[in-house]
């Protein structure tokens, strides 16, 4: 019994399949720290431009910002899952589908293309669930966020509520807010689900697509002398695997394409909070000041509400006068 080394069981490879075997090896590897480098960059990132974003924002809508977003619960951990390592490892399915499409189409350009013919149809499937998860998961923050303002409210008049004993009225409110948003990540949920079982069967139909077509060129280059012939069964499997991994990438791209989704739902409460201006900025340096003023100042008939409640005035009619 001969036992061969890991060495001499490259004794008949050419330099070419060496040289492909050590590049595999070299891009299995980047791609592993390509994925821990997007965790920390794109973290960094994202806390990055909240923090330059919120550089011309009012103290109180820096406060909203952190806690309920002008009256809508904001979900950082999705936001930044948005662009996290999920951008890597979508980055390496991208370019593996890409190389295997290029390498099936050298080794047989007839039963590659008749292979890949389904991945446009894999690609305008993900489109469109990528759509509808989109708008699922906006309507799920904005409704998170409606209930969330509920247990402000409640909490914030909480002696009002143990008052008049309304503490079950309180909670009914707050079911039927997170009822709807559960609605909603059902919706989400069930487009997910659609997307990837239409993406699995699209690849499954390709492989019947290579075994019948394959079979056919293979039969049909039969009577071909060997040097001349273009397809035999190990091109075939060649070609059957190169376009499965393709088709098979575009399928796994779909549980990253539904957290880009559900950032894109949490970002929108983001931008729209972080593109509002206060009108009054006391740390604002425009405007016009007095260089020096004496004199008394009265402020008459002053009220205030917070900008989450704008229907419950915390404070109104009073009077204030300095000297």
């Amino acid at each position: 019994m001969v036992t061969l080394t890991s060495m001499k069981a490259w004794r008949y490879a050419t330099f070419l399949e060496r040289l492909v075997s050590v590049l595999g090896v070299g891009v299995g590897v980047l791609s592993s720290l390509g994925t821990i480098a997007g965790i920390v960059l794109y973290g960094e990132l994202t806390a990055l431009f909240v923090k330059r974003h919120t550089a011309d924002l009012a103290p109180t809508d820096i406060y909203l910002l952190k806690l309920f977003g002008g009256g809508r619960m904001l979900d950082m951990e999705k936001f930044r899952g948005g662009v996290g390592e999920h951008v890597a490892m979508t980055a390496n399915l991208a370019g593996t589908v890409l190389l295997g499409a290029a390498l099936a189409v050298h080794y047989g350009w007839q039963l590659a293309l008749a292979g890949l013919s389904v991945v446009p149809v894999s690609l305008a499937v993900a489109a469109v669930v990528a759509k509808y998860q989109t708008a699922w998961s906006g309507r799920e923050v904005r409704a998170y966020g409606a209930a969330a303002h509920v247990v402000s409210e409640a909490l914030g008049a909480v002696r009002t509520v143990r008052a008049y004993g309304a503490e079950r009225l309180e909670a009914a409110r707050y079911g039927r807010a997170l009822a709807a948003a559960a609605g909603h990540g059902r919706a989400r949920a069930a487009w997910a689900g659609a997307g990837a079982g239409l993406g699995w069967l699209l690849t499954y139909a390709l492989n019947a697509i290579v075994f019948a077509y394959g079979a056919e060129l293979c039969v049909r280059d039969m009577d071909v002398p060997l040097e001349a012939r273009r397809y035999h069964p190990g091109v075939m499997v060649t070609v059957l695997f190169l376009t499965f991994m393709a088709a098979q990438n575009v399928a796994m791209c779909q549980p990253h394409l539904e957290t880009f989704s559900a950032a894109r739902g949490a970002a929108r409460a983001i931008y729209r909070l972080l593109q509002r201006r206060s009108k009054i900025n006391a740390l604002e340096s425009k405007g016009e000041r007095p260089a020096k003023f004496r004199g008394d100042i009265t402020f008459e008939n002053l009220y205030f509400n917070y900008p989450s409640r704008p229907d419950v005035k915390v404070s109104k009619k009073k009077f204030y006068n300095s000297k």
